[in-house]
């Protein structure tokens, strides 16, 4: 058994399998919110939580100080997370000694953990985080010019300069 008093060890959840559409940067964040103030408000120490995303689930990791408090956190975090309840959802901490991903819920997992974090998915899921980024800063851009000529052509309107 590794030392889990040791500053930093990997936790994560997954939520299998989602449509392909659903699994976007939106759900990513949203989920990894989830997962942060579920460890924040059971006080597990925690340095980084981030997510990612591939064809049919989201997953969220963090770095904690002690792995068994932080596991009993995102299991209760993903239990009383209603809409999540209608998807599977998985939960693995990296066993560092063995050097997997060791998952503990559900017990019998279908398939390994290590699934989700292949370095194909990883620069895949980057990749569309990239794109859905220039995305939103694209419409954004048009979203203000759009804005910045209906003001200047509208005079007296409560937006305009």
């Amino acid at each position: 058994m590794e030392n889990i008093d040791t500053p930093s060890h990997l936790v994560a959840a997954a939520v299998v399998p989602l449509t392909p559409g659903s699994c976007t940067l939106f759900a990513s964040r949203l989920f990894s919110g989830i997962i942060e103030r579920g460890l924040q408000k059971e006080n597990v120490e925690l340095s980084n939580c981030g997510a990612f995303w591939g064809e049919g689930f989201v997953v969220a990791a963090a770095m904690v100080r002690e792995i068994k408090p932080a596991l009993q956190a995102m299991f209760r975090t993903v239990e009383s997370c209603k809409p999540m309840n209608q998807y599977p959802r998985e939960i693995a901490y990296w066993d560092a000694d063995e050097g997997f991903w060791r998952t503990v819920y559900p017990e019998q997992a279908a398939a390994p953990f290590s699934r989700f974090l292949t370095p194909e998915i990883m620069a895949a899921s980057q990749h569309k985080c990239e794109e859905e980024i220039a995305l939103f800063e694209a419409c954004f851009a048009l979203a203000k010019r759009l804005g910045a000529a209906w003001n200047s052509s509208s005079p007296g309107h409560p937006l305009s300069d």
